[in-house]
């Protein structure tokens, strides 16, 4: 028995150490900032780099359910594209690279999309929020610079925690599952993905934020090696929990009133 729990042990610690953060940006930057030439964050080669437009530092997190956040946010305005080199490429046959962000259209202005890209300068993917048919908001994606097909309806003004998992068959290209606000805080995605189709972004050593006529607002980004990695979870008490917190703080107050009705 022993033996059987030293190997499971041994199994679980191998598949921790396998799992890995490659990039995380929170935006941890001053309110009002522009984002051309901020270099927090971790896992980046290079500060992020406009196209001579603006993105703006926001106060506080964008959050959804119990994810994990820290630091600010950003809003694109109407048009804009900045990126980031990353230091680690995940591109290669058989790898898997997650990526997350949680993101939120603020208008639905006709043939306006935004969202996040990942790739290279000669092709990313593109993953966001648009109206890119004039039918209204939907999630997109596709390749950057070509016009993106709405996936399933979306709301303005509501966070959504956006992820994809890209399986790499070479080092260019492979399947994409795009999921919407899967739970955080698992092994995997407990919901089916609303888009699965193929991708080819030529390697994975850029990451971008970017708005087409589209004003977004862009927080957590995350890539790493599974979803655990790019799905931080805060604890939240069990409802047991709370009612022995309160009852061990009822103790302690009860102990403090007896010892200063006691004479020393």
């Amino acid at each position: 028995m022993k033996k059987l729990l030293t190997w499971v042990c041994g199994c679980l610690a191998a598949t921790v150490a396998h799992a890995q953060l490659v990039a995380y940006e929170p935006f941890n930057y001053s309110v009002t900032d522009d984002l051309q030439g901020q270099n927090g964050g971790v896992g980046f080669a290079s500060p992020w780099t406009d196209n001579a437009l603006t993105t703006i530092v926001t106060g506080g997190s964008l959050g959804y359910a119990n994810l994990t956040t820290s630091g600010n946010s950003v809003n694109t305005g109407a048009t804009t594209e900045y990126y980031r080199m990353l230091s680690t490429s995940l591109a290669g046959p058989g790898s898997v690279a997650w990526i997350s962000a949680v993101i939120r259209a603020e208008d639905d202005a006709t043939g306006a999309y935004g969202g996040i890209y990942y790739g290279s300068f000669g092709l990313a993917q593109e993953i966001g929020l648009g109206n890119t048919t004039g039918s209204g908001l939907s999630f997109v994606t596709g390749i950057a610079g070509s016009v993106l097909s709405p996936i399933s309806p979306a709301s303005v003004g509501t966070n959504y925690f956006l992820v994809g998992e890209f399986l790499f068959t070479d080092s260019i290209s492979g399947l994409l599952a795009l999921y919407v606000n899967p739970p955080p805080g698992q092994v995997a995605p407990s919901t089916s993905p609303i888009y699965t189709g193929p991708f080819q972004i030529n390697g994975s050593n850029l990451l971008g934020i970017y708005s087409i006529g589209a004003n977004v607002s862009v927080d957590e980004i995350r890539i790493g090696t599974d979803y655990t990695q790019v799905s931080p979870a805060t604890a939240v008490p069990e409802p047991g929990a709370w009612a022995l917190l309160a009852g061990l703080a009822t103790l302690g107050l009860a102990t403090l009133r007896r010892r200063s009705t006691v004479g020393p």
